[in-house]
Formats: structure tokens, C-alpha cells, sequence
């Protein structure tokens, strides 16, 4: 036998309200993804000696001239 209207529209509204936890995870997790400070947060020395070496780099560079 089928589902009543009212079964229906519970099981509707339970789906809503997990597609809506689901939806803020998402935007969570793509704005840290795109924020450059988790980077830094995560991998402070990596972070570091990439920018000593492109200083070196650039002033190696400028000596030259």
C-alpha cells in the first residue's frame, strides 16, 4: 500500500533538512579550500622557505644587473 500525503511530506522535509547540512559543509569545506591562510596554517615551514627561496631568487636576479 502507498504512503499518505502526510508520510510523504515528513519524508520530505527530513531530506530537505539534509541536504541542507549537507550544502553547508560543502561552502565549509570550498571557502578553506580556497583561503590561502589554511595553507600557511598547515604547512608553516613549507610556506616559509618557499618565500626565502623566491627572495633569493628575485635578489639573485636584481644583483646581476
Amino acid at each position: 500500500m502507498g504512503q499518505s500525503p502526510s508520510q510523504i511530506e515528513h519524508e520530505i522535509a527530513t531530506k530537505r533538512v539534509g541536504l541542507e547540512i549537507h550544502v553547508r559543509e560543502l561552502e565549509s569545506k570550498l571557502q578553506e579550500a580556497v583561503d590561502w591562510r589554511t595553507y600557511v596554517r598547515r604547512k608553516p615551514l613549507e610556506i616559509l622557505a618557499g618565500a626565502f627561496g623566491t627572495g633569493v631568487f628575485i635578489a639573485f636576479l636584481m644583483g646581476k644587473r
